[in-house]
């Protein structure tokens, strides 16, 4: 993968930056310009992190073009501006995790979840520096501890005496619940874990939605890759993901197929199902 970190500016990302960010880049305003920090009523530094934010949910191209979900979902008229609906913070989980432009969400969720249950910022920070180490990309392990206290922060709140409450419980993924702090401490370390579910809380339209759009032109893909990409943004466990397979098959009889031959197994999907149809449904049925 392409790895990047930092650039937002130690900012987690405000839920409403994301409506905030796309109306400016459909009037194809430039975040660089002066006018930007009235135009979007956020000092400077923020400006250049709801930029960020907006690539790092493929909201935004990196030509600081709207993209087809970005519109979809936070134009005006799009299906859920104001994030009123839980299944577009899912929505947001999956593009964050399958982008790849900010590294540590796919790293986090997909890899590093299968290697310890329970971890630290150091831990994770240890990993990440080794793992860098191996491909040949430098970086100060001062902006990577940023990163991860970033990338926690959009998903928790720990209060401190220098905890802002109303901007922490601002933070995107805050209702997602898939990380949370362990009631213990270590000589003051504090200790993390991955809420792993069976998936139930994740609308099974959203979940096919991700689904085809991760496959792509492909009508036919393995389990493992589902499980990986898939049940990693989701913090599903297997049998989560083979139950919420089963479940769409059933809801979509012909159009999805599981089938197991010779240990391998696999889900068909016919030409019809179309992956904006069932976005549209998954919203319009809200």
């Amino acid at each position: 993968m392409r790895y990047k970190f930092s650039g937002h500016d130690t900012f987690s990302c405000r839920a409403l930056w994301l409506k905030k960010g796309v109306d400016y880049a459909l009037l194809e305003k430039a975040f660089s310009s002066d006018e930007s920090i009235i135009d979007l009523g956020v000092g400077k530094n923020m400006v250049t992190s709801i930029s960020f934010w907006l690539k790092a949910f493929g909201l935004m191209t990196e030509d600081n073009k709207v993209t087809t979900i970005g519109e979809k979902v936070f134009s005006d008229d799009g299906f859920d501006p104001y994030i009123e609906d839980i299944g577009t913070l899912w929505l947001l989980q999956y593009l964050i995790v399958k982008k790849e432009y900010a590294s540590i969400y796919h790293i986090l969720f997909v890899d590093y979840r299968k290697e310890k249950k329970e971890f630290t910022v150091d831990s994770l920070k240890e990993y990440l520096n080794l793992r860098l180490e191996k491909d040949n990309f430098n970086l100060n392990l001062k902006s990577l501890e940023k990163d991860i206290r970033v990338c926690f922060k959009n998903y928790l709140v720990e209060k401190t005496k220098k905890t802002n409450i109303e901007e922490e419980y601002s933070n995107v993924l805050l209702d997602l619940e898939l990380i949370y702090k362990i009631p213990r401490t270590e000589n003051g370390i504090s200790f993390y874990q991955l809420n792993i579910t069976d998936g139930k809380r994740i609308p099974k339209l959203l979940f096919l939605y991700c689904l085809l759009d991760f496959v792509g032109e492909e009508r036919s893909i393995n389990m493992e890759n589902i499980e990986r990409l898939i049940g990693g943004a989701f913090a599903i466990t297997k049998a989560g993901i083979f139950q919420i397979i089963n479940e769409l098959c059933e809801l979509y009889p012909g159009h999805l197929v599981y089938t197991e031959d010779g240990g391998l197994k696999q889900l068909q999907i016919k030409e019809d199902l179309d992956k904006d149809s069932i976005l549209e449904e998954y919203y319009n049925g809200k």
